[in-house]
């Protein structure tokens, strides 16, 4: 099911460049994730995903910094960091994992 409260927050995220923090699923743990697209499953176009990089796993301290997907209507207590990260440059809206349909992305 999908969550627009959700996909907005993000989307407001991805447009002002701002990094988010959640926790996902049920999991204690939070993320620090930098948005670059809110997108329709390529596998599985009712389910909406966000694309970007997680920078921060804090069940995993050690762990650098990954493109990742997550399940929008997965995300749970999240919140806008009041602070800007720098796009990929390599991030491309024709890549195949978004062939069903961007519902925002960064502007670069």
């Amino acid at each position: 099911m999908r969550n627009q409260t959700n996909e907005l927050t993000i989307c407001n995220a991805v447009k002002d460049y701002h990094p988010i923090r959640f926790r996902y699923k049920d999991e204690l743990h939070y993320r620090e994730f930098n948005p670059h697209a809110v997108y329709y499953s390529p596998k599985d176009s009712s389910k909406v995903l966000a694309w970007g990089i997680q920078t921060k796993d804090e069940s995993e301290p050690l762990k650098q910094p990954d493109f990742r997907r997550f399940e929008v209507s997965l995300i749970v207590n999240m919140s806008v960091l009041d602070r800007k990260f720098k796009p990929d440059y390599n991030f491309t809206v024709t890549a195949k994992e978004f062939r069903n349909g961007i519902i925002c992305a960064i502007n670069r």
